[in-house]
């Protein structure tokens, strides 16, 4: 609620209001105008006070408080909100951004889950577009993908081109970026320069929002995944990046909702690296805002990043919800 209050316009706010619809708020009509009357200009705390005020005025007000803990989340909410997210699908398409697709791709578990669940959701009816990187160390898999078009990212003061392939399956379109520079393997650059780190996850973020731009895309909802998938919702809001890049229009997102899912907050898988003073500065590459990277002025944290700026998160097992929530 406090991610989405702070875009302060109307169309994030009508999207977490049609988000609310079907939730515990049961449609009251009447409490969700108030609260976006009451949301101009956006305010989480007045937002907050004042929906709870008029829901305890209601006949059989509901005891919680408007934010549950998400530890009270049982197995049939989550059935439910998999319906709801499946639901999204007739406003466009559910796009999942990450670094791992199995079976071309894959280190850990996150490939897998992205495999599972986005065959899971064209099993129910919806239109799922998936986008991640093209690792040089994977380009053998690759060999059934066709080429779709060239992408030039920004990064900074230069800019790398990504050849796009596709592969399509039922209910399902992949989409490969590939770099002759950069995407060599799954966190090849894991012993290298800050700078060569953080470029995997800031190529991708923009590439993916590019992408969608170019083929005209309009998702319901885009779920970014791990740190690498980070900064696809800062993006997304914060545009400096884009300046000149006169064939990208950034209005379009207003009207998507997105959602940043945890896979490991581990030291080394959380997405938080420390700075070194003799190091280049990392603003002209990253340019985001520097209250959503920085922690504690010694580091910055890509995973914070996507906190502070998605509609929603989500973590992929009970144990990763505790760092998040803290």
């Amino acid at each position: 609620l406090s991610a989405s209050a702070a875009y302060q316009d109307a169309p994030h706010l009508s999207a977490l209001i049609r988000s609310l619809r079907d939730s515990w708020l049961a449609g009251s009509d009447a409490v969700l105008r108030a609260a976006a009357h009451a949301a101009c200009p956006a305010s989480p705390l007045r937002i907050e006070q004042f929906m709870r005020g008029a829901l305890q005025k209601r006949p059989n007000a509901p005891a919680a408080p408007l934010a549950p803990g998400i530890s009270r989340y049982s197995d049939e909410d989550v059935k439910d909100i998999f319906q709801r997210v499946a639901a999204r699908s007739d406003d466009g398409e559910i796009v999942f951004v990450t670094s791992e697709v199995a079976p071309w791709c894959t280190v850990g578990g996150l490939g897998v889950m992205v495999d599972h669940l986005t065959r899971a959701l064209a099993e129910h009816g919806s239109s799922v577009m998936v986008i991640a990187p093209a690792y040089d160390s994977c380009v053998e898999a690759l060999r059934e993908a066709t080429p779709c078009c060239r992408l030039v990212v920004p990064l900074g003061d230069a800019t790398d081109t990504l050849s796009v392939l596709v592969v399509q399956r039922p209910g399902v379109c992949f989409y490969f970026l590939r770099s002759r520079h950069h995407f060599r393997a799954p966190y090849a650059h894991a012993q290298e320069s800050l700078r060569l780190r953080l470029i995997p996850a800031v190529l991708l973020s923009r590439g993916a929002l590019l992408l969608m731009a170019s083929l005209g895309v309009r998702p319901a909802v885009v779920i970014s995944n791990d740190w690498v998938g980070a900064l696809t919702a800062p993006y997304a809001r914060h545009v400096a990046w884009a300046a000149g890049y006169e064939t990208y229009e950034p209005s379009w997102t207003k009207r998507v909702v997105f959602v940043h899912l945890v896979h490991n907050l581990e030291i080394g898988y959380d997405g938080a690296f420390n700075l070194s003073y003799s190091a280049p500065p990392l603003a002209g590459l990253h340019q985001l805002p520097a209250h959503l990277l920085m922690e504690g002025g010694s580091r910055i944290n890509l995973t914070r990043a996507a906190l502070l700026c998605c509609h929603a998160w989500a973590t992929v097992s009970s144990r990763s919800r505790a760092p998040p929530l803290r």
